[in-house]
């Protein structure tokens, strides 16, 4: 990974930019630790929510819970056939975007049934696509291209839901008359908090009368590589309106102080 990641404007890998920077690049691929879990108590994080969660509650401060692992197909397509839009009836079509539309809100469907039992899931669709070379408006689109990104705090589900895919898929394929190639759906494992420093964070919110909730992370931090290491890991997030990575986001002041309130008074224990 250190080779194959490429800044996409300088052409650098990430090698060559860490030892730039005076970090020894060799270190890491030979997985020498300079951290060790067992000379600290843990590892706090606090961070503005990337999501709307705390903002359409209206609480200020929230403890996570976990960051949500993701199962992902970056580069699956649907083969179906290029035929003539006003010539070819219903059932002799391949038409591969109504396939993937139809996968699309299967996996919808499935998503509302598992959240409705408990669960921890989002799914997103972020890349669809016909072939601008060969898609017209007088044409039955013979293929897309699009992704699927899973994410859970619960790796069962993640599992689960790309082995439903991947049946959906089938089903889908034998009755519209197309061929699916999802690819590889790339695995990674959430990351939890650890349940002692969530129960401290909840204790400090209410002795300083902080409003607070618990909840997921559904973008990485690097908490989760803390935990996935070894250290006891825990993360404050800050209401933070209109999303994060954009201009118009907006953190509050008044909600910064509460977070760095509640950090330094974990930090006092």
């Amino acid at each position: 990974e250190l080779v194959s990641a490429i800044n996409n404007r300088s052409g650098i890998t990430l090698k060559e930019c860490m030892r730039t920077a005076g970090f020894n690049p060799d270190a890491i691929a030979a997985r020498q630790r300079h951290l060790s879990a067992e000379r600290f108590h843990g590892y706090l994080e606090l961070h503005i929510e990337q999501g709307p969660v705390l903002e359409k509650r209206d609480i200020p401060v929230g403890i996570v819970t976990g960051i949500r692992g993701s199962a992902r197909a970056r580069n699956a397509r649907c083969i179906g056939e290029y035929t003539h839009s006003g010539a070819v009836p219903h059932e002799y079509r391949k038409d591969a975007v109504l396939a993937t539309t139809e996968l699309c809100y299967r996996i919808d469907e499935a998503w509302a049934k598992i959240r409705s039992e408990g669960h921890d899931l989002v799914f997103t669709v972020g890349q669809f696509t016909t072939d601008a070379k060969a898609h017209s408006l007088t044409k039955v689109p013979g293929e897309t291209g699009f992704t699927i990104d899973f994410r859970s705090q619960d790796l069962s589900i993640l599992r689960m839901m790309v082995e439903l895919t991947q049946q959906l898929a089938q089903e889908i394929a034998a009755h519209r008359h197309v061929h699916f190639d999802l690819g590889e759906f790339n695995l990674s494992s959430p990351a939890m908090m650890d349940d002692e420093l969530q129960r401290q964070l909840a204790d400090g919110a209410s002795k300083l009368g902080i409003p607070t909730i618990s909840l997921a992370s559904g973008a990485g931090h690097d908490a989760q590589d803390f935990a996935h290491a070894g250290f006891p890991s825990a993360m404050i997030f800050v209401r933070n309106a209109n999303g994060s990575h954009n201009p118009a986001e907006q953190l509050a002041m008044d909600d910064l102080r509460l977070g760095t309130r509640l950090l330094t008074w974990m930090l006092c224990q």
